[in-house]
């Protein structure tokens, strides 16, 4: 695998980054009454199958692995936690050398039914590349996944930085 320099990988987490809190959630409302001020995890609403603390639980747990693992080089695994996964190795694969040593920290989780809209910190080689993203989580199959959409966000916003060989269908 190449190695980028860590100031053009951090530079490439940031445009991501950028582009998925741009993305941010079709949600236009105001914040509720009684939130807190996003330095800790939070519900706004649940699944029916899950109760409040276990979804945030799961989807804490599944976008901070589907990190870990993507960083890792462990895309087999990695793509497990997102949803519709196997349809996106190739992509993991072709941008490996910029996901190398990323990880995120979970700061908000805001629950709407099946979907949930996350904030975190991503994390290069453990230190903070930015302080805020976003992202989404996607309730399948009775399990909490990293959304297809935010995949594809970081996807298009780093693709043309990747120097791994590019999807077959591409």
């Amino acid at each position: 695998m190449t190695s980028f320099p860590r100031f053009y990988r951090a530079g490439a987490v940031i445009v991501v980054a950028l582009a998925l809190v741009a993305c941010g959630s079709d949600d236009d409302s105001e914040t509720s009454a009684g939130e807190d001020d996003g330095t800790t995890p939070t519900t706004e609403a649940t699944d029916t199958t899950l109760g409040a603390a276990e979804s945030e639980a799961a989807i804490n747990e599944a976008t901070t692995e589907f990190f870990r693992l993507t960083g890792q080089g462990d895309f087999e695994s990695a793509v497990a936690l997102m949803e519709n996964g196997q349809d996106y190795i190739d992509e993991l694969e072709h941008c490996a050398d910029l996901v190398e040593g990323a990880s995120v920290e979970m700061k908000t989780v805001e629950i709407d039914g099946d979907s949930a809209i996350t904030t975190f910190a991503i994390l290069l080689d453990g230190e903070e590349a930015l302080a805020e993203a976003g992202g989404g989580a996607t309730f399948v199959d009775g399990e909490w996944l990293v959304s297809e959409n935010t995949f594809l966000s970081l996807y298009d916003a780093a693709k043309d930085s990747c120097t791994g060989p590019p999807p077959a269908d591409a």
